[in-house]
């Protein structure tokens, strides 16, 4: 399973009163907690963990090949638990890859979105994309908290601001570099920004902020 005297990962923490939503997009994680429970999952699965009453884990990311880069990719997202539900006991669920849906829309301009959904339901190119259901304890299982997670792969410029005033929009990217089209925090519209460069002042660190659309 490994090789050599290290393994990359996270040890044993606690979470409680949470959940978290991990997204392997690339490489292995293998996840072992104080419930008794072990598993390895990666290339496209999503864990969704429900620590609730409280339970201790640990994410390793094991070294398969001795002469390779194991290359781990994810996105973890932690999302509050209703205050009834803070405390309801640990649960899991596995989201595998082949059961997530996805979609690559292109547009007139010829531009493709790559969209995985992992909660909440999307319409897009006239393809209903349902994914498997949350965990019960979770917001995003009720539908009046209208919660969706959607991985989205795009070209640049491919991102819009959105269509009505008063619309929150948070964008968590990977990329290295795109072209925007947003607003920025004084309220300003602006049409591109270097991701690229820390000091740009309109984007600032990884998660970038769109108040409301512009009016």
């Amino acid at each position: 399973m490994y090789h050599g005297s290290t393994v990359p990962g996270f040890p044993e923490h606690p979470h409680r009163g949470f959940e978290t939503i991990t997204f392997a997009r690339n490489g292995y994680i293998d996840h072992s907690d104080s419930l008794g429970a072990a598993a390895r999952f990666g290339r496209g699965d999503v864990q969704w963990m429900t620590a609730g009453s409280g339970v201790v884990h640990c994410e390793r990311f094991p070294l398969l090949s001795p002469d390779g880069p194991n290359t781990v990719e994810l996105f973890q997202i932690w999302i509050n638990l209703p205050a009834s539900d803070k405390m309801v006991p640990p649960y899991f669920t596995m989201l595998w890859s082949e059961q997530i849906p996805r979609h690559t829309h292109v547009d007139d301009s010829g531009i493709a979105t790559e969209v995985t959904v992992i909660a909440g339901e999307v319409e897009l190119g006239g393809v209903q994309l349902t994914p498997p259901a949350p965990p019960p304890a979770s917001w995003t299982s009720r539908p009046e908290a209208d919660v969706s997670i959607l991985h989205i792969v795009m070209t640049l410029c491919a991102f819009r601001a959105a269509a009505e005033a008063g619309v929150r929009r948070v964008v968590l990217t990977s990329s290295v570099a795109a072209v925007l089209y947003g607003v920025d925090r004084a309220g300003k519209v602006f049409n591109e920004a270097d991701w690229s460069n820390p000091d740009d002042s309109r984007i600032g660190a990884l998660d970038r902020a769109f108040p409301r659309a512009p009016t």
